[in-house]
């Protein structure tokens, strides 16, 4: 689902190089690259890496006189085998080297499932949240952060069916947007706050729900919505929504938007211990 930010990146004029495959197995990121998008897709953790089974390699996607439309935007004579384990390492060297790698929606499971990002991990109760496609409210936990720039301290984001995230209690500065306007459920508990609320208080918060349908809406509320992950001398900036999902959300784009434009900024701002 690259494809819907190469789209978006096209309309709005923005320029950009697609890396294959091979690209990433090849490495030197650095020596190109400050920034590098992997972008929504329908892949668990597993197929983002390995890809199309290597059974069928070689598999070219390549110009012929038979299918001339073919190796069309980039081409390569075998497009088995994803990145690989060695495109993961190159990965996260880009990024310990001083990179920024931006991850959206789904895409997001290679860098928080896939272990560059050890402090993270799926929040308790996840399968039974469920989000196909609903603007829910969003709170900025870093107001000061370069991807907050313009924003107030609420707003509301589309989110579809991803999975859910959690941070422990002292890595909750990691998390530059959550979901909702509390807490997480087992925050609340400890802290007595369904107690200790009064109905003017209650009243006060905005629902988490503006727009569609939502079920599990306590175990997604007070989530990561977006992270910034120090790795290295470089970041993760996950997105657990698609900013640019089928060039619909346009209301979203500023948050994708305020990471390309401010990247030098991400990397040089306060580091959440």
């Amino acid at each position: 689902m690259i494809g819907w930010v190469r789209l978006v990146f096209d309309r709005q004029g923005i320029p950009y190089t697609i890396l294959r495959d091979d690209d990433i197995r090849a490495g030197g990121l650095a020596d190109e690259f400050d920034v590098i998008i992997h972008g929504d897709c329908e892949e668990d953790l597993k197929g983002q890496i390995h890809g199309l089974d290597r059974k069928f390699s070689p598999l070219a996607y390549t110009k012929t006189a038979e299918f001339p439309s073919h190796g069309v935007p980039v081409a390569s004579d075998d497009i088995t085998g994803g990145i690989g384990w060695s495109g993961m390492a190159n990965l996260q060297r880009f990024v310990e080297d001083g990179g920024t790698l931006i991850t959206l929606g789904n895409g997001s499971a290679l860098a928080l499932d896939g272990g560059m990002a050890p402090r993270i991990r799926r929040a308790r109760g996840e399968s039974t949240v469920w989000t196909p496609g609903v603007e829910l409210t969003a709170s900025f936990l870093r107001p000061e952060h370069p991807i907050s720039y313009g924003y107030s301290a609420r707003t509301s984001v589309f989110r579809s069916g991803y999975p859910v995230y959690n941070v422990r209690r002292v890595d909750r500065g990691l998390i530059v947007l959550q979901w909702g306007s509390r807490p997480p459920k087992e925050l609340r508990e400890d802290e007595g706050e369904e107690e200790k609320a009064s109905k003017e208080e209650a009243a006060k918060t905005p629902p988490m729900l503006v727009s569609g349908g939502i079920k599990g809406e306590d175990i997604l509320e007070g989530r990561p919505a977006i992270l910034d992950l120090p790795v290295g001398k470089g970041r993760v900036l996950a997105y657990n929504f698609n900013p640019v999902y089928r060039e619909l959300n346009h209301s979203d784009y500023r948050l994708l938007w305020n990471a390309l434009l401010n990247w030098e900024a991400v990397n040089t701002s306060v580091r959440a211990k």
